[in-house]
């Protein structure tokens, strides 16, 4: 309540200024008025009497005038002595001489009744009655005498106010034709002419601007206190403002500090005013490389460090160092940043001498117990303080954990790289459009390409159109069905060479969402060779026997059914080889060898032996039945051996 009525006084008195400032300058402006009144009102006598005395030389120049004769211009009484005072002109005009006192008396009769300015010749020793001073005239010509050069004074007459002015008149040479006889020379003082000048028209005037002052003074005061009220409401709003503002900074500020104290990372409060002084010192001394510097100096490093202040940290912190206060951390800050400064804090002294204001960087903290942890540090100078760095937040985040799993995953990408590039079997990766970006060594040494010659080209780059014409199908079926591929491709070597590989194709996609075909595969050229020669001699094989007379079988020990017979079966029994294949050995002979071949089987497997080569072929006679119902006698040789795929022994009997 008593700020408010200090506030309200301070505005009343601010207006009683300045309405007393308005009323002073008005009051000083209505004197100033009056002041012009009467020097107004002098100078207009000085220019009555100016122009008399001009009339007066303008015609004692030119010895008098002569004028028509009327009734109110009549020959001059006092020049009668004079010689031709009256002419009469050839026409029969009558003209009289005007001297200069008496047409100076004829302008004042016709000024007076015309502007009510009058004027009065008059003199100590005057010729005319109309010339005898008055008391103010008489003492006015009495003071010229003494030196005085102009008498004016303000009179007021029949309740009107005048203003009256004399000066003196002197004689001159055209004077003594009308007055040498007084004994007048040249000169003296003969009298002097006294003007009066009526003030009323002035004060009329004066009048009249005091209004409109008035009005501009009123208007003045009014604007100015418009504008002290506009002052008030503008100051009011600032006040306002401000303390909004301040409310404002005050929560902000409280904000701060809470975010500050319970933010989940590390955060100091660090003055580097003194280092930041130094350093430009150091600048004044043409240091420019800081980075050379500080590896020429290293001392330099620890030195700019101790300069450098903590003013504060929050909770985070003295839990993350594991101190109890601040006073316990702040006392043991060399054993939370070590002995030796790493590149970290180098490179943000350079970054501080540069002037920047943010830096981020990894260095190695210890907590007080001495365990090490890998730091993320982050700062940057508060906008407010940026030209000393007298307040810089530091934030200081613990990546041990980070670093850890990064190690891990570096130690993993490195085995992995030894074992793909030590892997026997070749491995490529591609990506969606079929640009290699990866292939191992045993990829290299296989096709016989440089790895700089394969990764970021196409197989349409490499090979010839039709092999890479198939890669391209079959990485595109991978993508497409998003699903591993096995397949059998036909390569080419850099040296002409063509080389079969059985090809494990597979999509993946990285991190970035980017999608690629990874593929390993087996060198199979020379199992592809020699399954290629086994057909060509199984061909032969197949060739011979179906066209020799001999029947030859292959029969299954165990299950006793044939698992080939040639077609020469038919000329010898009369049955066809599927027919045969599609019965048991049994039906292929009569009921007593069908008994006995069992039995011989039986023990032929148990001497067969592959290491003795105790394998060797076997002759024997046994009847056959024929499709016609007869009986034939064949010669069965029989070799027995085991079937490298299913692992069985079987007879191979020709007949």
């Amino acid at each position: 309540m008593k700020e408010n009525d200090t506030y309200i006084n301070h505005w009343s008195g601010l207006i009683l200024l300045w309405t007393a400032i308005i009323a002073f300058a008005w009051i000083w402006n209505v004197k100033d008025r009056r002041v012009e009144i009467i020097q107004q009102s002098v100078q207009m006598a000085r220019v009555a009497f100016e122009k008399d005395v001009m009339y007066r030389l303008w015609n004692s120049a030119h010895g008098g005038v002569y004028v028509p004769v009327t009734d109110q211009t009549q020959p001059n009484d006092y020049l009668s002595d004079v010689e031709e005072r009256d002419i009469v002109t050839a026409s029969g005009r009558k003209l009289t001489l005007m001297n200069p006192a008496y047409m100076t008396r004829q302008v004042h009769e016709m000024s007076k009744d015309r502007y009510g300015i009058s004027a009065h010749i008059t003199s100590l020793d005057p010729i005319s009655d109309r010339n005898v001073p008055d008391e103010w005239e008489a003492k006015a010509l009495k003071s010229f005498e003494s030196g005085v050069k102009e008498v004016f004074e303000l009179q007021y007459s029949d309740g009107k106010e005048y203003m009256r002015l004399i000066s003196p008149f002197f004689v001159e040479e055209q004077c003594l034709k009308c007055h040498g006889h007084q004994g007048y020379q040249i000169g003296m003082i003969r009298g002097g002419v006294s003007v009066t000048v009526p003030v009323a028209p002035l004060r009329a005037i004066h009048r009249e601007n005091c209004y409109r002052i008035i009005f501009r003074w009123l208007f003045l005061w009014i604007l100015g206190i418009a504008g002290i009220f506009f002052n008030r409401t503008m100051l009011e709003k600032q006040a306002d403002k401000r303390i909004q503002a301040e409310e404002a900074l005050r929560k902000s500020e409280t904000r701060y500090r809470v975010l500050f104290e319970h933010c989940p990372i590390s955060l100091w409060e660090e003055d580097f005013s003194k280092t930041k002084a130094y350093l430009n010192d150091l600048k004044k001394t043409g240091i420019s490389d800081f980075r050379a510097y500080f590896r020429e100096h290293p001392e330099e490093i620890g030195h700019c460090l101790s300069m450098a202040a903590v003013s504060d940290v929050n909770h985070t912190t003295l839990k993350l160092y594991g101190a109890k206060d601040k006073t316990e951390l702040f006392s043991n800050l060399f054993r939370v940043f070590g002995h030796q400064p790493d590149s970290a804090l180098t490179e943000s002294l350079v970054y501080l001498a540069e002037g920047r204001t943010l830096f981020e960087g990894e260095t190695v903290n210890f907590k007080l117990d001495g365990q090490p942890m890998n730091m993320l540090v982050r700062s940057f100078a508060d906008p407010e303080n940026v030209r000393d760095f007298s307040k810089v937040i530091v934030a200081m985040i613990d990546i041990t954990e980070r670093k850890q799993i990064e190690n891990a995953l570096k130690e993993s990408e490195e085995r992995f790289r030894l074992f793909m590039e030590n892997s026997p079997s070749p491995a490529w990766m591609k990506d969606e459009q079929g640009h290699a970006v990866y292939m191992n060594r045993a990829c290299e040494k296989v096709l016989g390409l440089e790895i700089d010659q394969y990764l970021g080209k196409t197989d349409a780059d490499i090979y010839p159109p039709e092999i890479a014409k198939k890669f391209r199908e079959n990485d595109l079926k991978v993508l497409e069905s998003n699903q591993a591929v096995e397949t059998v491709e036909e390569s080419l070597t850099m040296d002409g060479r063509i080389v079969f590989g059985w090809v494990f194709k597979f999509p993946f996609t990285d991190m970035h969402g980017k999608r690629f075909v990874g593929g390993m595969g087996i060198d199979v050229t020379e199992r592809k060779r020699a399954e290629e020669a086994l057909r060509e001699s199984e061909e032969k094989y197949r060739f011979i026997t179906e066209n020799m007379k001999d029947v030859v079988w292959t029969l299954d020990t165990e299950t006793l059914r044939f698992l080939y017979v040639s077609p020469s079966v038919k000329q010898l029994r009369g049955y066809t080889p599927e027919e045969v294949m599609s019965e048991p050995m049994d039906a292929a002979l009569t009921p007593e060898h069908a008994a006995y071949v069992r039995q011989l089987i039986d023990k032929r497997i148990a001497l067969f032996d592959e290491k003795s080569g105790r394998n060797e072929y076997r002759t024997d006679e046994l009847l056959q039945p024929c499709k016609d119902g007869s009986s034939v006698w064949t010669e069965v040789i029989t070799k027995y051996c085991r079937n490298p795929k299913s692992k069985r022994i079987e007879a191979l009997p020709v007949t």
